[in-house]
């Protein structure tokens, strides 16, 4: 099952003495080539053969994620490091290789003795120095990130027949450091978010990757139904929205707190910028909605114990565009709750006002009540007060910090939903005039 490691131990180890912070099928480390030593503040490798150094831990499955960060104090462009898939064989596996000195890139090699490199890329860089390397597997389908950003996709029917995955180190001996290892696959115990909407839902905002970032126990679906890393950049289906959103800081909330231990969060993101009722997305039929059902039942039907816990939307901009649209929004908001309580099960659904800076129209002022009163009549429902939040000039789209604070209200809001809370009566008759 899943993988969390620090890669870290006092008093300093061999790897393959090691115990992961977190196995949840009792997994360890072997090393395969080379020596390998665990710290107090990290993993290393101090002998490396020519072949390179390898260190691998079983997987339970071929589709997932494995993730590791890497600090670097090697410039040379001929020193490669990175993440390997190992076959039955030991002498036969994929690897995912990372050069951050001047040119850096990042390629995918094949080895079978010797190494056949089947696809390459210069990364973005978000910094050097350290580096968060992820692949991505599903099926012949292989995804790698650098820093957060996706660099290539390849295509291996190698990758197919992996056992084990692990770190590999074909450089100088003790020149590189490795921490935070994750491996994420769909035997997990997934609880199920759907993130669903338009652009305010996914975010627009620039994300400080100081603090922004996702607790290790939070992975995503991209729109393929394949699991991904959780990044701030989240796989939505509009890809002028895919920046910084409030997710972030309601996993913060939710994982310390509600998730049980033996099991992960996954995202299920659906989103696009502009989408109402009105346009033909969300109502039942239309394709945003069925989309979403596809994938959140979708996401159940993986190898694990999985729940979908909650829907999180936020959407209304859209349809307080034209009087029509606004007077029929009450009847269609209603159509999507109580239908898809029918296609995805009767889970708690979570809401939020439209910005004040953009109530500034009689429609979009209509529309906001409508969301309120229609949120505070089904049961298992809440409304978020998102007022007082700051926008970007444009008065629709939330700042940074705005989104920040939405995600811890949005969590309030959910605890409320599933307790079925009733909704705050000051909440439910707020309407801008």
């Amino acid at each position: 099952m899943g993988v969390l490691d620090t890669l870290v131990e006092n008093p300093a180890v061999s790897v393959a003495a090691h115990v992961p912070t977190t196995a949840d099928g009792g997994e360890s480390w072997s090393l395969d080539r080379g020596v390998c030593s665990t710290s107090p503040t990290k993993t290393q490798f101090t002998t490396i053969p020519a072949n390179g150094g390898l260190a691998t831990i079983a997987a339970n499955s071929a589709d997932g994620v494995v993730e590791v960060d890497v600090v670097n104090s090697n410039g040379s462009n001929t020193d490669l490091f990175g993440l390997v898939f190992r076959g039955v064989s030991a002498s036969s596996y994929l690897c995912v290789l990372f050069n951050s000195g001047a040119g850096g890139s990042v390629s995918v090699h094949s080895y079978d003795g010797s190494y056949t490199e089947l696809a390459s890329t210069a990364y973005s860089s978000v910094g050097t120095t350290l580096t968060k390397l992820c692949v991505s597997f599903n099926g012949n389908k292989i995804r790698v990130w650098v820093n957060e950003l996706t660099q290539i996709e390849v295509v291996s029917t190698i990758n197919q027949t992996a056992v084990r995955v692990g770190i590999l180190d074909r450089g100088t001996a003790s020149l590189r450091e490795f921490t935070n290892f994750r491996l994420g696959t769909k035997n997990e115990n997934f609880d199920i978010f759907a993130i669903e909407g338009q652009s305010n839902a996914g975010g627009v905002a620039v994300a400080d990757r100081s603090v922004d970032v996702f607790d290790k126990h939070v992975f995503s679906l991209d729109q393929t139904g394949a699991i991904i890393p959780a990044y701030y950049q989240l796989d939505y289906i509009d890809a002028n929205y895919t920046r910084f959103g409030f997710c972030r800081t309601f996993f913060d909330e939710y994982v310390p707190k509600d998730l049980q231990s033996g099991r992960y969060v996954l995202l299920v993101p659906n989103t696009k910028g502009g989408s109402g009722f009105q346009g033909g997305y969300w109502n039942p039929g239309n394709s945003l909605y069925v989309k979403g059902v596809w994938l959140a039942n979708n996401a159940v039907l993986l190898a694990g114990d999985n729940k979908i816990i909650a829907t999180l939307w936020h959407q209304g901009e859209a349809d307080g565009l034209t009087e029509e649209a606004a007077d029929a929004y009450e009847v269609r908001l209603n159509a999507f709750v109580n239908t898809r309580r029918v296609d995805i099960g009767s889970v708690p659904i979570v809401a939020g006002t439209i910005p004040d800076s953009n109530l500034v129209s009689s429609t979009n002022i209509q529309v906001n009540g409508i969301i309120q009163t229609v949120f505070g009549a089904h049961p298992m429902a809440y409304v978020t007060d998102l007022s007082g939040l700051p926008t970007m000039p444009d008065n629709i789209h939330f700042i940074a910090s705005s989104y920040r604070t939405m995600g811890t209200r949005y969590y309030t809001s959910w605890v409320n939903a599933a307790a079925n809370q009733p909704q705050q009566a000051s909440l439910s008759m707020r309407r801008r005039k």
